[in-house]
């Protein structure tokens, strides 16, 4: 029996409504998208963390567009350790530039950007138009699975 051989590489874009039950949506589409492309499971489960908070932290602080929607984004390709992937996301901007949080044991929230940046290879900031985060995460910069 034959079997389809994903093309090296993809890229998708989803427009989500600003809504947390969007991430849902977005999360399943980018473990399907991983998993065709044959990505490590340590990767695969980063890139999803990872693609989560960004999305949450956009509906959270930022604004959606004119049609009330967020905008995340997603490219894999080979990398010679496996597999890279950027993921981005996009709104239209919110109250300040995204950044870690100092480290308080006591908040209930404020670690989003702080496990963003322990699992990515890199993570940067564009507030020219809108706010856009973009990650990008490699088999080399996954979290080692707890045994």
């Amino acid at each position: 029996m034959a079997t389809d051989v994903p093309a090296p590489g993809s890229s998708r874009t989803l427009d989500l409504p600003c809504e947390i039950a969007s991430v849902t949506e977005a999360r399943i589409a980018l473990l399907g998208a991983l998993e065709e492309q044959g990505a490590d499971g340590r990767l695969t489960s980063d890139a999803a963390t990872v693609f989560s908070e960004l999305l949450i932290n956009a509906m959270l602080h930022g604004n959606p567009d004119e049609d009330g929607l967020v905008h995340g984004s997603w490219t894999v390709s080979p990398d010679p350790a496996g597999h890279r992937v950027v993921l981005t996301v996009r709104d239209a901007g919110g109250f300040g530039t995204p950044h870690v949080e100092p480290a308080d044991e006591d908040a209930s929230a404020g670690r989003g950007l702080r496990i963003v940046e322990a699992m990515c290879e890199s993570w940067s900031v564009d507030v020219t138009d809108g706010t856009e985060v973009t990650a990008e995460l490699t088999t080399r910069s996954a979290v080692p699975l707890p045994r």
